[in-house]
């Protein structure tokens, strides 16, 4: 009998390194479209990712981790509120700490400090079904404390995406029906509340022109309005790298953060849009079949939590730029610049990396 020849698996923590080695290229190909300074810029960006990235996979002890995951929590929650005293403000926004030459955004890691205490609290609670409020009240004070300080910045963008996250936990652990109606019911009053006490005039015109972007045309709708066109000037096909029309005569805002989705869409039309969004789809399959094959409740949770941020900050980034969603400054995994976003979702992917390799 001849014996059937050794075929090479390609292990999920190896899929995970690849896509995102795809993502993080085509992002940066994308954002010199963009905007060539921006690239430039990105690429001492990317460097300090790639490091990071392999040293979450390969360094970081999941037993330290759980540890001090409070810790972690709890001076992230501080750099949150040294951030309302002593950020540094930018086109209305208080969200940056600078120390020396380095500026950075604690918001987009107060995002992972408040995934791995949620994913550390339930190693203390043993995993079932039909959680009640009571039993993870803790994580909802966690949440709400992590979430004010991003909102009064005023970040509500961000602040909207580490309570979705915090959800995706909760559902995955299987909280009960009782406890989801009960908070849906006070998320919507925490937000009708919001709208008339928090909510500044810009943040509410946001809103407003989700479903009329036509009621200031060349003020608060214009964002949304020239997305749309270059996203639906792109056709099926695309105009071509460096060709988009809305893009390079500098029509569309914004465009190597918010909006650069818009570009990669106008240059690359409806076909490459497609593909981005298979390759995220694939990558979010990966993490949620990582979670579950986890046998520690610590790592279960933390995947989903991981998983769940990608996940999410794409989504809304993407119906943002379709009109479909408020313009919230929601920058895309990967593609849009900047340093703390692109080092937060490294840090992320690279943790989820580890925890494969560990199910491997």
């Amino acid at each position: 009998m001849f014996q059937q020849p050794h075929r090479a698996v390609i292990r999920k923590h190896q899929l995970l390194t690849i896509i995102c080695a795809i993502l993080v290229v085509v992002g940066l190909t994308n954002l010199f479209s963009a905007d060539e300074r921006y690239g430039y810029a990105q690429l001492w960006h990317i460097g300090v990712a790639v490091i990071a990235y392999v040293a979450c996979m390969y360094a970081v002890s999941f037993k330290f981790l759980k540890s001090f995951a409070y810790l972690f929590y709890f001076l992230l929650l501080v750099l949150q509120l040294s951030v309302l005293f002593f950020g540094h403000n930018a086109g209305g926004s208080q969200r940056w700490l600078e120390l020396g030459i380095l500026r950075f955004q604690p918001s987009e890691f107060a995002k992972l400090a408040l995934i791995i205490a949620v994913a550390r609290f339930f190693t203390q609670v043993p995993l079932r079904s039909n959680y009640d409020l009571t039993d993870v009240w803790l994580v909802l004070v966690m949440t709400l404390a992590m979430i004010l300080p991003i909102f009064l910045q005023p970040d509500l963008g961000t602040a909207g995406i580490a309570f979705a996250i915090v959800c995706a936990q909760l559902f995955f652990v299987c909280i009960s029906l009782r406890s989801i109606l009960i908070t849906s019911v006070s998320t919507a009053l925490v937000a009708a509340g919001a709208w008339v006490l928090l909510l500044h005039d810009y943040q509410k015109l946001r809103v407003i022109n989700l479903f009329n972007p036509q009621l200031d045309p060349y003020g608060s709708g214009y964002n949304s309005i020239q997305s749309i066109i270059a996203v639906g000037s792109g056709m099926f096909s695309g105009k071509g790298y460096l060709h988009g029309s809305q893009s390079q005569l500098h029509f569309l805002p914004a465009k190597h953060t918010d909006f650069v989705l818009s570009v990669f869409a106008e240059e690359h039309g409806f076909r490459g849009a497609v593909i981005l969004m298979l390759i995220f789809s694939y990558l979010i399959y990966l993490g949620l079949s990582i979670a579950k094959e986890s046998k520690d409740t610590f790592l279960q949770v933390l995947a989903v939590g991981l998983t769940a941020k990608i996940f999410v900050e794409f989504s809304i980034n993407a119906a943002m730029i379709l009109g479909l969603f408020p313009v919230v400054g929601t920058p895309l995994p990967f593609f849009s610049f900047g340093g703390s976003s692109l080092l937060a979702n490294s840090i992320a992917m690279g943790l989820l990396t580890s925890i494969a390799r560990r199910t491997a």
